[in-house]
């Protein structure tokens, strides 16, 4: 069983790529000001879409959709923003992301980098 650790506001606003607003609004403050690794991970584990196993772990890979479009690996394969966020939006074959709510959406770029490798059309011509 993982232990529970408590983590000072800065570290879900680090990892999960969040502003201060979007965490008090995703995990409300708590009397310590502190936030439960087990509250992260059921977060997250409750946004998954497109992954099948669920976390046991506060992932340290999480990117927006943002730095995945500006990374110089994937500049030359072609992906924009509106193409990501289509990829996010399908039902079958979906691209594995974190839909925290309505507009926030952060993908494990390990799962992505996965994905991607599998769904590109190079790939699939061999």
């Amino acid at each position: 069983m993982p232990v529970n650790y408590f983590f000072d506001r800065s570290f879900l606003i680090e990892r999960l790529r969040l502003n201060l607003r979007q965490s008090y609004r995703l995990i409300r403050p708590s009397r310590n000001g502190l936030v439960s690794s087990d509250e992260i991970v059921r977060l997250l584990n409750r946004s998954r879409r497109g992954i099948d196993e669920p976390y046991t772990f506060v992932p340290s890979d999480i990117m927006t959709a943002d730095e995945i479009i500006s990374m110089p690996e994937l500049a030359q394969s072609g992906i924009t923003l509106r193409k990501l966020r289509a990829w996010s939006r399908r039902t079958r074959n979906i691209v594995p992301h974190f839909r925290l709510n309505s507009h926030t959406i952060r993908y494990p770029m390990g799962l992505f980098v996965g994905w991607l490798a599998k769904n590109s059309k190079v790939e699939r011509r061999s």
